[in-house]
């Protein structure tokens, strides 16, 4: 019986350390909660105009913006640009003879969501949790300087300066290039990453160009977009 009761009781003992051992193991390798995350970026990349003159053409851009990481799937970001819009050639009977050059400043407040990281951490996951896309609400204050064609219907507008909203949308991908905690998921607490991002800008208005053709086709306010690259320091 006391020998019963002796294997009985180290048993008990031994079930304990181990229960206290995986205790122990588990506390280890818990995650930490998460903590919110703020950036600051500085970029630049390529602007591309949509609007009623046509042979868009490519020019340069460049900001700096805020990024504020509330959750590990949700981002707001607070970016200004400086850039040009250009497109046409007046010396093209084809384009109309329109011609515009617009350089502007912009500033947008845009929400992101990155949708694989609200799944498990699997591989994907892990590795393109830095994927997002994004909506918000902006502004541009342009001055554009547009060509006086002898077109007919070209509309050209003397008073297009000012101010106006625009609604952005985008796609994007931070990269991450060095951990502040390797422990975590890598998008997650990188001392910097790159971020690659395309956002298109819708216009409430049709002055972008610095014409309002009275053309049947013309139905479509203005819009441009933007392909940028920037570097994000995190703390």
């Amino acid at each position: 019986m006391k020998r019963t009761l002796t294997l009985f009781t180290a048993l008990s003992l031994l079930a304990g350390a181990a229960s206290a051992q995986d205790t122990i193991i588990d506390t280890a390798v818990a995650k930490p909660a998460y903590a919110p995350v703020f950036g600051v970026s500085v970029g630049g990349g390529m602007t591309f105009a949509f609007t009623d003159v046509k042979e868009s053409k490519s020019a340069p851009v460049f900001g700096a913006g805020i990024q504020y990481t509330p959750l590990p799937w949700l981002g707001i970001n607070l970016d200004l640009q400086y850039g040009t819009l250009k497109a046409g050639d007046r010396s093209k009977a084809e384009v109309s003879n329109m011609e515009f050059k617009n350089n502007y400043f912009y500033g947008a407040l845009t929400g992101r969501v990155y949708p694989l990281r609200l799944l498990p951490e699997p591989m994907a996951a892990r590795y393109l949790g830095g994927l997002y896309a994004g909506v918000g609400l902006g502004f541009i204050s342009s001055k554009p300087e547009a060509f006086a064609t002898t077109a007919n219907g070209a509309g050209l507008v003397t008073d297009a300066d000012g101010m106006q909203i625009v609604l952005p949308v985008e796609l994007g991908y931070n990269l991450p290039l060095a951990h502040l905690d390797k422990s975590q998921a890598a998008y997650s607490k990188s001392l910097l990453s790159l971020n690659i991002g395309y956002r298109h800008n819708f216009a409430f208005s049709d002055k972008l160009d610095g014409y309002t053709p009275t053309w049947p086709s013309n139905k479509n306010k203005d819009a441009f977009s933007t392909i940028f690259v920037a570097l994000v320091y995190n703390f």
